[in-house]
């Protein structure tokens, strides 16, 4: 894809004996990835990369006619591992994945060197793809649903409510001036006059 960076010394067509015909087309300014005639095709990566920090493997289709595609991921050393997931595109529109690594069980995450497509029909299908890569979850907390009630001199103590978060770390709460109001653990307590 024109929006990431490849890996340097990526093979797209290695000679693995295939009858796929594999090209590069411009989509909307885009370059992208067409396999004609599509009965398998490998990718070879100049040298095997680490992906056990990632946790999903990305990547658009369109197809007209191919009906699975199954995409593997390999590992060729001490000895060769290849594993599938099969892809069952919508037809005729661009399809998107998100592919949870804990679907490949077998293949050392830590030295993927090839990946591999299969094409139902085999021989005839027609796939473009675009936008292959690892990623993860941004480890970035994210806050929502937190409100301070309004309270009154005189008011009895009342509990905060924690926010609502993607994180699984603990909330803390502190008054910004005591002279005002104090915490004492998720109660507010007091409020001076």
């Amino acid at each position: 894809s024109d929006a990431y960076l490849n890996i340097a010394g990526t093979d797209w067509n290695p000679n693995w004996g295939q009858t796929t015909v594999v090209s590069e087309v411009t989509i909307a300014g885009n370059a992208t990835k067409k396999y004609d005639n599509l009965n398998y095709q490998g990718v070879q990566l100049a040298s095997s990369i680490d992906v056990t920090a990632m946790q999903k493997l990305h990547i658009d289709i369109w197809t007209p006619n191919c009906t699975s595609l199954d995409l593997y991921l390999i590992n060729t050393t001490p000895t060769t591992v290849e594993q599938k997931v099969t892809l069952t595109p919508t037809l005729s529109g661009w399809n998107s994945y998100d592919i949870l690594l804990t679907q490949f069980t077998g293949v050392a995450l830590n030295n993927i060197s090839q990946l591999k497509f299969v094409g139902t029909p085999s021989g005839t299908s027609v796939v473009y793809w675009d936008n292959l890569y690892f990623w993860k979850s941004s480890n970035a907390p994210t806050l929502s649903n937190f409100n301070v009630p309004a309270h009154y001199w005189g008011d009895a103590p009342f509990t905060l409510t924690a926010p609502t978060s993607n994180s699984t770390g603990t909330f803390t709460y502190s008054s910004s001036n005591t002279s005002v109001a104090t915490v004492s653990g998720n109660v507010e307590i007091g409020r001076a006059h």
